[in-house]
């Protein structure tokens, strides 16, 4: 059996042991900090390149934006998704990047019809019978699956008389749609005769 003086022991050398490693990590971050070294700024040569092709992605937000333009001050709201991907079907591999989608109003829809025809073409749940009630399903949706489909789009910037056009450059931003099914590429083979 141990005695009261020998735990007492055991216990003092792990703690004198636990104070040395702890003056060795002191004394490295100190002479670490004593050489002068100076953060640098990570940059992200390569830029952000959007993927293409077709995906499986997981809901991992959805709902409506509601703020004000910090260069305007005019308030905005719109519906937006945001998925992550979890299975490339085809095209460039996206496992784990995020797509987003944006609903904005159309000639001859406004922005919360274009994100409930995208829910509906998704096949997923909703109740439209009160706003309460909507909002609320859309709760529900978080984690289902959707088929999306993304490309590659010019940047754009408004250029004379509040028309958009495309920015000087390079530069593309991702674009997403929600989609039923792919299509496939069949091709069709012709009969000999």
């Amino acid at each position: 059996m141990i005695t009261d003086e020998e735990i007492d022991e055991i216990e003092e050398e792990i703690f004198l042991e636990d104070m040395s490693n702890k003056k060795e990590v002191k004394e490295v971050m100190e002479q670490f900090e004593l050489a002068g070294y100076k953060p640098e700024l990570v940059t992200d040569d390569d830029g952000f390149k959007p993927i293409v092709g077709k995906y499986i992605c997981r809901i991992v937000d959805l709902g409506i934006k509601k703020g004000t333009n910090n260069e305007t001050g005019v308030p905005y709201s719109f519906p937006y998704l945001k998925a992550q991907v979890v299975e490339t079907v085809e095209g460039d591999k996206g496992t784990n990047r995020y797509l987003d989608r944006s609903y904005w109003p159309k000639e001859d829809k406004t922005a919360l019809q274009a994100f409930v025809d995208d829910l509906h073409t998704a096949g997923l749940p909703f109740i439209q019978d009160t706003e309460d009630n909507f909002f609320n399903s859309l709760q529900a949706l978080r984690d289902k699956s959707v088929n999306i489909r993304a490309w590659s789009a010019p940047k754009m910037t408004k250029g004379a008389g509040d028309k958009w056009i495309p920015a000087e450059g390079e530069e593309k931003v991702q674009r997403a749609k929600i989609v039923k099914e792919f299509k496939s590429k069949k091709k069709t083979a012709k009969a000999p005769f």
